[in-house]
């Protein structure tokens, strides 16, 4: 089950949940996913990124999206003091996940269950009526997310953001240990989910992509930079701010002609007006097809500051034979090893090391060319199923 259609995959949580369901494929399970928004009808269509169609069923009711004043003061006090449910997903409650799920699991009798781990509250009725494998996923290991969501807006306005990490706190200790298999997406939350419940195995299934095609890298256009997000998500809006406001003078400064793209959706107003009136910055917005971003940039940059879970388009960029320059939050839980990407958490750091980039094809061509292979070697498909096939007690499931 997960909140919405994974497809068009366009941020990485779509992309990792498009990567389970073709995993699963592969298994041998016939796939039915359950949704609760129809973003994309997805009914009878076979999609480009799984091998073959799956059956999608949708919750009878529409999910709440905005509430007056009143209920959401009342639902954060409940967050504060007495719920148990997982903050992230307030928005699904007219949905009746929990009963929804339940009624398709009695129906259709399923050998296994996969659920994002917003839907862990639906434990609790689930398991009085389902006997079989549940496995949970975590995209993020979801209290160290809320904490960091706190730490990513003004102190004045905590309240809120600290609501949510002890409904969150409450949910994770109450119902992840009832999950059989918990998937991480790397080392690190791994243990933060075992530090946060107790909870029993714990597989780590990294976020990855289909194998890079067997072209030379292409080393990008001089100097051209590009930061790919969805500026809806708190850590990438405040990550594009400190970029525009601490590094991009200092670039300027150094190289006039540089030029900064900045590529994906839900920029709000304030930023976006910034980033157009800056010299050498430019809003493209939402685009369908990023390889030409890809193509034109000489560097990818992921100014991270705060956030959970690892950076899909990183990975995306090493498939690509792009350069990253990145901070240490950006790179966190991929296990890169040196000469995969240029770190640097100083302001001024960041934009000395940008403006060497620009300088130096070579250097763009030897980071693109050892991150494409890390990320063949560790973070394709390929070794992912081999991993699940090896570690997950789905395999059992299939043999059975």
């Amino acid at each position: 089950m997960l909140p919405e259609s994974p497809y068009p995959p366009q941020c990485g949580n779509a992309l990792r949940d498009a990567q389970q369901i073709r995993l699963l494929q592969q298994m041998g399970f016939a796939v039915c996913l359950l949704l609760i928004q129809r973003r994309v009808d997805l009914r009878g269509r076979d999609l480009d990124f799984v091998p073959c169609g799956i059956e999608v069923t949708y919750a009878n009711h529409p999910p709440a999206r905005s509430e007056r004043f009143l209920h959401l003061s009342w639902r954060k006090l409940g967050y504060l003091l007495w719920s148990r449910r997982h903050a992230f997903a307030w928005w699904t409650c007219a949905a009746h996940p929990a009963e929804f799920l339940a009624a398709e699991a009695e129906r259709r009798k399923p050998a296994a269950i996969l659920l994002r781990s917003i839907f862990i509250d639906t434990l609790g009725v689930l398991r009085g009526s389902y006997s079989g494998p549940i496995v949970v996923d975590c995209h993020d290991a979801d209290v160290h997310l809320a904490v960091e969501a706190m730490r990513s807006v003004p102190s004045w306005r905590r309240l809120g953001p600290l609501a949510n990490l002890r409904a969150i706190r409450r949910a994770c200790r109450s119902y992840l240990p009832l999950a059989d298999e918990i998937w991480a997406v790397s080392e690190q939350d791994a243990e933060r989910i075992r530090s946060q419940a107790k909870v029993g195995r714990v597989v780590v299934i990294p976020s990855a992509m289909e194998d890079p095609d067997a072209g030379a890298p292409v080393p990008g256009e001089e100097p051209i930079a590009a930061m790919i997000a969805n500026y809806g998500y708190g850590p990438n809006s405040n990550g594009a701010r400190w970029l525009m406001e601490k590094v991009w003078p200092t670039v300027l400064q150094a190289m006039p002609a540089a030029r900064l793209e900045f590529i994906g959706a839900n920029m709000h107003a304030g930023l976006e007006q910034k980033c157009r009136s800056t010299p050498g910055s430019t809003v493209f917005g939402r685009v369908d097809n990023l390889d030409p971003v890809y193509r034109r940039a000489a560097v990818l940059v992921v100014p991270v500051l705060e956030g959970g879970g690892t950076r899909l388009k990183i990975v995306e960029a090493w498939r690509q034979g792009k350069a990253v320059l990145t901070t240490s939050k950006g790179i966190e839980g991929l296990a890169a090893p040196v000469g995969c990407a240029v770190i640097a958490d100083d302001p001024l750091l960041f934009a000395r090391e940008l403006v060497a980039l620009f300088r130096d094809r070579l250097r763009r061509q030897a980071l693109g060319n050892t991150g494409r292979a890390f990320m063949r070697d560790h973070l394709s498909h390929a070794k992912v199923f081999e991993i699940i096939k090896n570690q997950s007690l789905l395999t059992d499931v299939v043999l059975q």
